[in-house]
């Protein structure tokens, strides 16, 4: 019998959902940045550039994803956090720059 009022948690389910909302708003970003550049006339070069953090975030969330089994959540290797670091940054300068541009 379940007890009304509380949902299925379970720590592999909940970690690829997490990953996966990230990467959504990772594509949404990315998305508005370009839109941003394309308006300031920016060149197809530096369009593309824009994209290469949104790839690297999304290449280390399909791997996490294909890491984590139900029932558990494996730490993350330790190259993957500063990946993560550095994409992130490279997408905000980078929205940053399509705003001022």
């Amino acid at each position: 019998m379940s007890v009304p009022g509380i949902g299925y948690d379970e720590v592999g389910t909940r970690t690829r959902q997490a990953w996966l909302r990230t990467s959504l708003t990772v594509i949404g970003v990315t998305l508005l940045a370009e839109r941003g550049l394309m308006l300031a006339g920016a060149s197809f070069i530096v369009l593309l550039g824009t994209l290469i953090p949104a790839g690297v975030f999304l290449v280390v969330a399909v791997r996490r994803l294909r890491e984590v089994t139900h029932g558990e959540s494996v730490h993350a290797a330790g190259s993957v956090p500063l990946l993560l670091v550095v994409a992130t940054l490279g997408l905000a300068v980078l929205s940053v720059i399509s705003v001022v541009a």
